[in-house]
């Protein structure tokens, strides 16, 4: 049987699946369990497998290698050649999985994300390597330029997204397959598009007059854009809900890392801050809707799929929706594009129950149509498979 090695970073990929990130991990290491055996090296602690043919043979953690310093940070410019300037070597991570490496003849070695790679000394086995770029760095930096808050910042970081561009494509350009999850963002022509997908399979039964009156807002708050855009939704669209229907209850699932945001939204009228939640089931179970209010960032949203898949209306912004054109608005989900239409599709939803459960039916038939487990697996086995005999 075939061997790879499978790198992980930051997210955990076998529980606390409360996350895109997450989601695409466990999915990534269970379609390479299906080819070969999975050896696994965490940089997270604590790590168990719970994927047939994969093993956790190290799990700890290590702390991401960082520039340091206003000059180091400049000379990111120039590091079209010199990937380390943008994404230093970590000495002990690569000596890990080098050690590693001596004990076992791997076919494949596996990683997500082109950062992570970097950092790990991974291109040098490029051959035989497996990449998951995921989101494009080049689309994410010029995120962080269009958001940045001063005229030098953005002046910089918009040429950065131009040096990370020609450092990406010159990176993974030889590598023996590469991912992307928006179809939107591909890194170089020979990437392969690898949609996103929800781990759970459970499909919630309709909304019915007894179903309560909550909306639902599921996310991991440390990263930027869900919570800047929680925050904005809270102040700027919510209060617009509750004093047309004083009955209505936000419902916030997710991991909030600082004390004060927590204070701030838990004490906020009609909502209730659930915080991590394991079992995401009954939260969708007893909420009629679920809503995406993202405005910021990159890639596409794990969340829009979690919850069509859980037979749930999704009403998001346009930005929550990118990399999601095979869905239709009005049809599969309702699209928000100013603060007003946001509320008035929360409330004609609640109050529309076989609206509701109508589109609700549509985007579960969609997702299973273009963002099923069993597609998701088959492009990733495929993918290798036909690369590796082309090689």
């Amino acid at each position: 049987m075939k061997q790879v090695l499978f790198i992980n970073h930051t997210f955990r990929a076998f529980d606390h699946l409360d996350s895109g990130a997450s989601n695409r991990s466990a999915m990534f290491v269970a379609a390479l369990a299906r080819i070969a055996h999975v050896d696994v090296i965490s940089f997270v602690e604590n790590e168990v497998s719970s994927i047939a043919n994969c093993e956790v043979i190290y799990s700890g953690y290590i702390e991401h290698s960082k520039v340091k310093g206003r000059f180091e940070k400049a000379l990111q410019i120039f590091s079209a050649n010199n990937p380390h300037r943008m994404y230093p070597l970590n000495e002990e991570k690569k000596r890990i999985i080098q050690k590693q490496l001596a004990t076992k003849d791997y076919d494949y070695i596996a990683i997500r994300y082109v950062s992570e790679a970097i950092e790990c000394g991974l291109f040098e086995y490029e051959d035989h390597l497996i990449l998951d770029v995921d989101d494009n760095p080049k689309d994410m930096m010029l995120v962080q330029a269009k958001n940045a808050k001063t005229l030098r910042n953005k002046l910089f970081l918009y040429v950065l997204a131009n040096t990370m561009d020609k450092m990406v494509k010159r990176s993974i350009n030889k590598v023996l397959c590469c991912f992307h999850s928006n179809p939107l963002q591909s890194p170089i022509p020979n990437s392969i598009y690898l949609h996103n997908v929800s781990v759970n399979n459970e499909v919630i039964s309709d909304v019915t007059i007894e179903t309560p009156v909550q909306i639902l807002i599921v996310g991991l708050f440390h990263y930027g854009p869900n919570k800047r855009g929680v925050d904005y939704f809270l102040h700027n669209i919510f209060p617009i809900v509750r004093a047309k229907n004083k009955n209505v209850i936000l419902h916030i699932a997710g991991r909030i890392p600082d004390e004060e945001t927590l204070k701030e939204w838990s004490q906020m009228a009609g909502v209730e801050v659930m915080g991590y939640v394991p079992d995401l089931s009954e939260e969708y179970k007893y909420s009629r809707l679920t809503i995406v209010p993202i405005y910021s960032g990159s890639g596409t949203s794990i969340k829009v799929i979690e919850t069509m898949r859980m037979n749930r209306v999704c009403i998001s912004t346009p930005q929550g929706m990118r990399g999601y054109d095979m869905l239709k608005p009005g049809v599969d989900y309702l699209l928000a594009d100013n603060d007003k239409l946001f509320a008035e599709h929360i409330l004609r939803m609640i109050d529309d129950i076989d609206a509701c459960n109508m589109m609700s039916h549509n985007a579960l038939a969609m997702v299973n149509k273009f963002f099923s487990q069993q597609s998701f697996i088959d492009i990733v086995t495929s993918s290798i498979i036909s690369k590796a005999s082309h090689g």
